[in-house]
């Protein structure tokens, strides 16, 4: 993950919680940014979920299902004192 460079210049720090689906075919899909820290941090959350690798999917009563996920991702800087 990179920092955006205008979330850093601006000392901005938090957290986005994303939320995605995991589909039967192991894909992800219907991401969605639930908690907006910034647009270019919430963009790079986006970005970095999009390229995840396949997931194995979700199975429930042998079945291969759909499964949602809600996480955080926290932007911290460190301050040299």
């Amino acid at each position: 993950m990179k920092y955006p460079q205008d979330a850093r210049d601006k000392d901005i720090q938090g957290k986005v919680i994303v939320q995605f689906v995991i589909n039967t075919e192991g894909n992800v899909d219907r991401i969605k940014i639930l908690n907006s820290l910034n647009p270019s941090c919430d963009a790079e959350v986006i970005k970095i979920i999009r390229s995840s690798p396949k997931w194995v999917p979700g199975k429930m009563g042998g079945k291969v299902v759909n499964q949602m996920f809600v996480i955080p991702v926290v932007f911290s800087l460190s301050h040299a004192n």
